[in-house]
């Protein structure tokens, strides 16, 4: 019997990135996402902080 891991058998071809990291869109979205809120965060405190 062939063994097939299960990561690449529980996610189906069109929902793969094909890079290495995120494998899914939704995982690139949230990546994107989360740095963009640590951004918006990062300016405002460095507004208020160095002022």
């Amino acid at each position: 019997m062939k063994d097939i891991p299960v990561s690449e058998t529980a996610v189906p071809d069109d929902r793969l990135t094909g890079l290495p990291w995120p494998k899914t869109w939704n995982g690139a979205y949230i990546f994107v996402v989360c740095h963009f809120v640590f951004w918006i965060v990062l300016l405002v405190c460095l507004r208020e902080y160095c002022q």
